[in-house]
């Protein structure tokens, strides 16, 4: 019993990460949960909350292999996320970013229109 209690520590700490959304040398900090697909950050005290996607990669190709006529699929992993966080007051920020494993770079935007530079870390 003790065993599984700590792989599910371990899992589920594994699935926890941490960044930052840059803007004008300010760095405002998030955390995110990939097991929840979930985001939490917090810009100038305004909390915001959300949850991403990941888009999957895929692909196919036909063709022949000396006589034999072939047909491959291809599917890679998620490499493409989007994100909508919002806070209790209705403020929104829009995220797009590119993930590699546990980390991901990218953008936000708030409803001003000013971005923010996402780095996890």
């Amino acid at each position: 019993m003790k065993i599984a209690l700590i792989l599910a520590a371990a899992f589920l700490a594994g699935c926890a990460g941490s960044g930052q959304l840059i803007r004008e040398g300010k760095a405002h900090p998030f955390t995110f949960n990939s097991a929840a697909k979930t985001i939490t950050a917090t810009v100038d005290g305004e909390e915001y909350a959300g949850r991403y996607i990941l888009n999957n990669s895929f692909g196919q190709a036909s063709g022949f292999t000396g006589a034999k006529f072939t047909t491959m699929s291809i599917v890679g992993s998620a490499n493409q996320g989007r994100a909508l966080l919002t806070s209790p007051t209705g403020k929104a920020l829009r995220c797009e970013f590119a993930v590699d494993g546990m980390n991901a770079i990218g953008q936000c935007q708030d409803d001003l229109g000013r971005t923010y530079d996402l780095k996890t870390q």
